[in-house]
């Protein structure tokens, strides 16, 4: 009976498991990115809203003739909310744990792809498999940028190869399993989440300007 570390060890060539690992490393960089990206956005927010909280607390306290204080006041426990929600999501989050975790399997998949030969094959596609079995699974749209720059790829063998033999194959190769990854992903639901994500962000940045200004607006009316 095969152990289900070992599966697939022989089924591939060495050069099919340094593809494979190639496309996890991309994978794991993509998810690096991503998970920094959210952990810098949360962080900001909560920075952001309470420096704004703070802030328009002393503009009413001090210039209550420039702003509408129930008004401010009613939206201050809104603000309150959200950022009691991104402190929640930070911690459930746990952005810097998994950060240095995917982190490290990145850089452990480096080494087993930079060490692969016929004399530790074995052991290191055994080693491999455990380091994916025991990181975060990637996000569709970790792939889908991982997808974008095998296409970067493609074009740059199309651009820069030689017209040899040898790179009109690897250039199908690559095509074809471009091609063959675009049929796993949805490319549109991957787009409206990414849409959503950036209107909310707009959002969230936009709102305390507005409720300051809005306050103001409301004194003069």
């Amino acid at each position: 009976m095969v152990n289900k570390g070992e599966e697939g060890l022989d089924k591939y060539s060495i050069e099919k498991w340094q593809e494979i690992m190639n496309v996890t490393q991309m994978n794991y960089s993509n998810m690096l990115r991503r998970l920094e990206i959210k952990s810098k956005i949360s962080n900001y927010i909560l920075i952001y809203y309470s420096i704004f909280l703070i802030t328009i607390s002393l503009a009413c306290k001090y210039f209550p003739d420039k702003f509408d204080n129930s008004f401010v006041e009613y939206f201050n426990i809104m603000l309150s909310v959200i950022v009691l929600a991104y402190s929640l999501i930070n911690d459930n989050a746990n952005y810097r744990e998994r950060i240095v975790n995917i982190e490290k399997s990145l850089n452990e998949v480096k080494d087993i792809r930079r060490k692969l030969d016929d004399n530790n094959f074995r052991i290191l596609i055994r080693d491999y498999n455990d380091i994916v079995n025991k990181t975060e699974k990637r996000e569709d749209r970790d792939f889908y940028h991982t997808i974008n720059q095998l296409k970067e790829k493609c074009r740059s063998i199309e651009e820069y190869g030689n017209s040899d033999e040898q790179y009109e194959k690897q250039l199908k190769r690559w095509k074809k399993k471009v091609n063959d990854y675009l049929s796993e992903v949805n490319r549109i639901y991957i787009w409206i989440e990414m849409a959503i994500e950036f209107v909310w962000h707009i959002l969230l940045f936009v709102t305390p300007i507005i409720i300051m200004l809005f306050s103001m607006y409301r004194t003069k009316v």
